[in-house]
Parts: structure tokens; sequence; C-alpha cells
């Protein structure tokens, strides 16, 4: 059966930055004026939701079945963010969604991009800088290893604010 319009499928929480999100999606609108399309917004869920302002942007994508954004959608600018959601109450018409290209096993797909701004703010400097002397480094092992293309000791694992939801529903035409 169908998701009626007005109810949400909502993604388990993923952490950005010191806070909980999770991305709230209607397949079949969020408004009786959205019928017919897909509702996407960001929430914001956390203990100090209520009483902390956050300033983030946002970017939203369906994913098509190979993984490839095929409608994208970003924030105009940073949002005041405190227990509210934000996003597109018209976020895509199923009119548009092709179930070959978009829906695997009727599942859709949707990667959500989010920065937070922490207020780590540079201030204005003034003062000249001065030239700094030019110097060569001494050779290494390093420099040694890489123009010799040997293959690394060493790998990490860099941690990004880049998440991929999975919602699913029952799809019909």
């Amino acid at each position: 059966e169908k998701v009626v319009n007005g109810s949400p499928v909502t993604s388990r929480p993923f952490h950005v930055s010191g806070y909980d999100w999770l991305i709230q999606c209607y397949p079949n609108g969020y408004k009786k004026k959205s019928k017919g399309c897909i509702s996407l917004y960001l929430l914001r869920q956390d203990s100090h939701a209520k009483t902390d302002v956050v300033m983030a942007s946002y970017k939203m994508s369906i994913l098509n079945t190979c993984w490839k954004p095929s409608c994208t959608r970003t924030s105009l600018e940073e949002e005041h963010y405190t227990n509210n959601a934000l996003g597109w109450e018209e976020f895509m018409k199923h009119e548009n969604l092709d179930k070959e290209k978009h829906l695997k096993d009727d599942c859709l797909y949707i990667l959500c991009d989010v920065s937070v701004d922490l207020g780590l703010h540079t201030g204005d400097y003034n003062d000249e800088i001065a030239a700094a002397e030019e110097t060569k480094p001494a050779p290494s092992e390093l420099e040694e290893a890489i123009w010799n293309k040997q293959a690394s000791d060493v790998k990490t694992n860099v941690s990004a604010h880049r998440w991929l939801r999975l919602i699913c529903w029952p799809f019909q035409d």
C-alpha cells in the first residue's frame, strides 16, 4: 500500500560536528498542496535543539541506481537551526521519478551533505606580513619514497560529513 500524504519515513540519526541530525522524507508530500511530490527535510535532533542555535548549510540528492545524483537541491545559505526542520516541500514530483532509474527494490537512496559553522573565524589582519625566506627542505626518505612511487606503509581513514540514507516505502504508480 502507498504511503499517504503527510506520513513521513524518517532516517536513523547521524552525527555531524557535534550534533545529531536526521532526514525526514514524505514520499507522497508533506501537505495536501504537495501531494504527488517527494518532500525532504533535514532535522536537528539532540538535547539542546530547543535552546541552542546552529548555523548550517546542506545539500540533498536523490541517487539513481548507478549511485549518481539525479536530482539535487542545495540550501540557499546557512540556515539557523533550532528544533525546526528545513528542506523542500516539493523536492521532486512523482512524474519525474522513474522507477527503473531511481528505485532499487522499491528503495529511494538519498545523499545528504551537511556543513556546520562552528564559529571559528579568522579576524581581520592589517599588519604587514614579512616575506618568508625561501628555504629548500633537506632531502628525506619521504621525498625519495614519493618520487620512487613506492607503496605506502601506513593508510589512514578520514571521516567526512556526508551521509547516505536509505528510504524505503512501497511504491506504486
